[in-house]
């Protein structure tokens, strides 16, 4: 099924099962089954292409960030063990 002012450019092969939400660009073959959507706003040309590029990325770098994240925290969470036991070491506690 393809829906209403979606665009397919050039020659590709599209799989059964395959739907195509309305205004979709489609730009290469789908081989797997299921459905795709794509789409912006409008923007300058330019910037689009380089957002289009960073999209595709997205997964990828959300996924780095969470990692990212996590390392954060638990550094901070040792620091701050370490900041607490230096404390202890100095007040004569130890």
């Amino acid at each position: 099924m393809i829906g209403g002012g979606a665009g397919i450019a050039g020659h590709i092969t599209i799989a059964d099962g395959v739907q195509i939400q309305g205004r979709a660009r489609i730009i290469g073959s789908i081989d797997k089954p299921g459905s795709y959507t794509s789409g912006t706003g409008m923007m300058e040309t330019q910037l689009w292409r380089k957002n289009a590029v960073r999209f595709s990325q997205l997964d990828e770098l959300y996924r780095r960030v969470v990692e990212l994240e996590k390392q954060l925290k638990s550094s901070n969470q040792q620091s701050l063990l370490n900041k607490k036991a230096e404390g202890e070491d100095h007040d004569g506690s130890h």
